[in-house]
């Protein structure tokens, strides 16, 4: 099946790097799970503050600034891919059954485009993957390197993706 992405994800990725919202755009017609944009992938500091005292974050947007903060060029680097399944967003630990097959179909778009040396899942904040295979396994290999590599506790974000 061949999925697409909606006009909400369309209208969530404003502001984001056309490089990484082509990657996108690719990732989701060879997707072995369909996902999306679930909220607005580029905020201003206020915004991203809020989420910094909610806790979903470690990035304040100000002190600290996000990839999903304008950056000098004026765009935003960074996405949250969501899966989709049952009609709905799937935003629970259950989402963790899709992640893998999600950043396989971004490794993949990735690499076609010759971009996947400036493409890092919040999975593995130590490789670009450029460094990954391309299929789910090796997706959760790519979790597991960075949990040897990173001993203790760490921000492991499923959803995100970033430009280098």
């Amino acid at each position: 099946m061949t999925f697409s992405l909606s006009a909400r994800s369309r209208a969530n990725l404003a502001g984001v790097h056309p490089d990484l919202i082509r990657i996108v755009e690719g990732a989701i017609v060879t997707s072995a799970v369909d996902f999306g944009v679930a909220a607005k992938a580029v905020r201003t500091a206020e915004e991203q503050h809020e989420l910094y005292k909610q806790g979903v974050t470690q990035k304040d947007g100000y002190k600290s600034k996000s990839h999903h903060q304008p950056w000098a060029d004026g765009f935003g680097h960074a996405v949250d891919l969501t899966p989709f399944a049952g009609g709905r967003f799937v935003v629970t630990d259950a989402a963790w059954e899709y992640y893998p097959a999600v950043a396989s179909a971004m490794s993949r778009s990735a690499k076609a485009l010759g971009l996947a040396a400036r493409l890092m899942w919040g999975c593995n904040w130590l490789e670009t993957m450029d460094r990954y295979g391309s299929d789910p396994a090796d997706m959760r290999a790519a979790i597991e390197r960075y949990k040897r590599a990173h001993a203790g506790p760490d921000f492991i974000d499923g959803p995100h993706f970033q430009l280098t």
